[in-house]
């Protein structure tokens, strides 16, 4: 039977990907995404599953349905935090993902989950007839503020994560009040 890692080793695995960025051998030469061939992988996801190294499109298009995830640029000395919408990604609400023919965009719209607090373009739908604002975070399981427009919202699995076993069940409820 193995013996679990030790703590030492579990520190230095943390230490070796997150601050100290991979070694010039560990850096492929073409992306790691299937069928693509391009060189100049310079992108990793924090929050992905055992993250591989992806040029700027597999980067994006693997992140057009979680555009949460915290990903970073290797600068060929470190790594630089950045986000999606640097690889141009909008968050398109209602539609189901697709392009609006009349989104309504807000490009500093802020956005709270489990891995911080996230500034990102959003386009809501601003077809005649579409729901309201709120009502498009709230399809996209998104807690909105109070005010109209909303400006910021909450995943629901923040809300969720203030409601795990121990914590009070009216914690949540005053959390998200607040904002």
């Amino acid at each position: 039977m193995d013996k679990p890692p030790s703590r030492a080793l579990i520190f230095k695995a943390i230490r070796d990907f997150e601050l100290e960025g991979p070694k010039h051998s560990e850096i492929p030469n073409l992306c790691c995404a299937p069928r693509c061939y391009r060189t100049k992988p310079e992108y990793r996801c924090l929050d992905c599953f055992q993250p591989e190294f992806m040029c700027p499109p597999c980067m994006f298009t693997t992140h057009k349905h979680i555009p949460l995830h915290r990903i970073e640029w290797w600068n060929n000395k470190e790594f630089i935090k950045t986000g999606l919408e640097a690889l141009g990604m909008r968050i398109q609400l209602g539609h189901r993902g697709r392009t609006c023919p009349t989104p309504a965009g807000d490009d500093g719209f802020c956005i709270i989950d489990s891995a911080g607090v996230h500034k990102v373009p959003v386009d809501f739908c601003g077809c005649p007839g579409s729901p309201s604002r709120g009502e498009q975070l709230l399809a996209s399981r998104l807690y909105p503020q109070r005010c109209e427009p909303p400006q910021i919202a909450v995943a629901f699995q923040m809300a969720y994560a203030l409601e795990a076993p121990g914590v009070p069940g009216s914690t949540a409820a005053r959390y998200l009040q607040k904002i």
